[in-house]
């Protein structure tokens, strides 16, 4: 039996019919269904996942039409309550964090975010509208993705897969090298 981390980004595309990478999340689903695999989750992806529907449902086009914040909190509170109740009822997925104290898993993550560094872009047009402005885009780990690597070895994980591709940047931490981090 393999336990592995299941990060909110794999999460959102297995929970999510309709999500583009919800087809590549199948073959590690069956092997969770079958035994093979146990997926642990953690209280900081249940996080993350309200988080990314906060910021995600203003743009549907439900909300969008309407300027009233009850129809986003109650979309927002539908979705969530429909995506955690589905991970929840899984079969061979547990929902378990570290016993570690919390003081030591953030010092942890800030020891570690501070070598795993990821790229700096200078940008001078929006890359939506394309107006002139300035912005720094950073694309590397984030202290999310350092505390989900931390919990998954906390708790015993043998694999962490993530759909993240900032990932690869922690691979190649020898600390946590008998973590197999899996980027669908």
């Amino acid at each position: 039996m393999t336990l592995v981390y299941l990060e909110t980004s794999f999460l959102m595309s297995a929970m999510v019919t309709e999500d583009e990478n919800h087809h590549k999340t199948l073959p590690v689903l069956e092997k969770i269904r079958s035994g093979a695999y146990v997926g642990i989750v953690s209280r900081h992806a249940f996080n993350e996942i309200l988080d990314a529907l906060r910021k995600k449902t203003p743009a549907d086009p439900k909300v969008k039409s309407t300027a009233d914040p009850r129809v986003l909190h109650r979309l927002v509170d539908e979705r969530y309550k429909e995506i955690t109740g589905k991970i929840i009822a899984s079969r061979n997925v547990r929902i378990q964090d570290t016993p570690a104290p919390i003081v030591a898993v953030l010092l942890e993550t800030m020891k570690l975010l501070m070598p795993a560094r990821g790229t700096i872009k200078e940008l001078r047009r929006c890359p939506i509208c394309h107006s002139r402005y300035y912005y720094l885009d950073y694309d590397g780990p984030d202290h999310d993705d350092v505390l989900h690597l931390i919990i998954a070895d906390k708790v015993g994980c043998d694999q962490l897969i993530t759909f993240d591709r900032d990932y690869n940047v922690l691979t190649g931490i020898p600390a946590y090298s008998h973590l197999a981090i899996k980027v669908l």
